[in-house]
């Protein structure tokens, strides 16, 4: 992989591609500078646009832009791979800096 993985348990909500329609709930399993894998209930197709929403680390709620790249089916849940698209510069740096904090929290616990 390109980019440091970190894992994850966050609740998101997952909104259509323009960010207007709830379309449902999943879990962050994990996290990179490129892009997640998350796990829900929800069913969505390869390349669906999706904007996520979750908590960064620090309380702070910013949408992710994403785009599913592949997915999976297993004892009722869904599991998809994202790939962010088209971050603001904001985005960006709490995506950066959520998977720093999380890598380094997830180390510690090792």
């Amino acid at each position: 992989r390109a980019a440091e993985r970190a894992a994850s348990d966050i609740p998101l909500e997952i909104y259509d591609a323009e960010g207007r329609t709830l379309r449902g709930v999943s879990r962050l399993l994990d996290v990179s500078k490129n892009g997640a894998c998350v796990e829900s209930t929800c069913e969505f197709n390869e390349g669906d646009g999706l904007v996520l929403r979750g908590s960064v680390g620090d309380g702070e709620v910013v949408p992710f832009r994403a785009v599913v790249i592949w997915r999976s089916f297993s004892f009722r849940l869904h599991r998809y791979g994202l790939r962010f698209d088209d971050l603001s510069p904001a985005a960006r740096e709490s995506v950066d800096r959520f998977v720093s904090l999380t890598a380094a929290r997830w180390r510690k616990k090792r």
